[in-house]
């Protein structure tokens, strides 16, 4: 391997390391290569890019206010399930402990909710 112009001896495994990062390297310039420069583009094109990029971000924003809408439909209880584990990143473990609960029967309960909201959801 040669390092900073210099030949240097290195265990087998390190140089193979070595190797597949720069082939790695090598393979990701070409890809960008492929790529276009937001500059080149006629004005036609980017205003389709950026009305695309809008309509993405409309999209967004109503499936958010969407499950806003569905999980004000949950009781407490349920409201606090879903906020602990998929908003405040609560293991289930802590939360069963937390509540008293057996972690299967948590587990059970949150299945049981998302059923729950995925219903809601398809309803609206």
């Amino acid at each position: 391997m040669i390092v900073e112009n210099k030949k240097v001896r290195v265990p087998r495994k390190a140089f193979l390391v070595c190797q597949n990062s720069y082939r790695k390297m090598l393979r990701d310039s070409e890809n960008d290569k492929n790529l276009y420069n937001f500059a080149d583009l006629s004005k036609a094109e980017k205003y389709q890019i950026n009305r695309i990029a809008e309509e993405e971000r409309i999209n967004q924003w109503y499936r958010k206010y969407e499950l806003n809408q569905a999980l004000n439909k949950l009781n407490d209880q349920e409201q606090y399930i879903i906020q602990e584990i998929f908003f405040k990143g609560h293991s289930e473990r802590e939360l069963a402990e937390k509540m008293g609960l057996p972690e299967k029967t948590l587990n059970n309960h949150k299945h049981k909710i998302l059923q729950k909201l995925r219903k809601i959801m398809a309803e609206n």
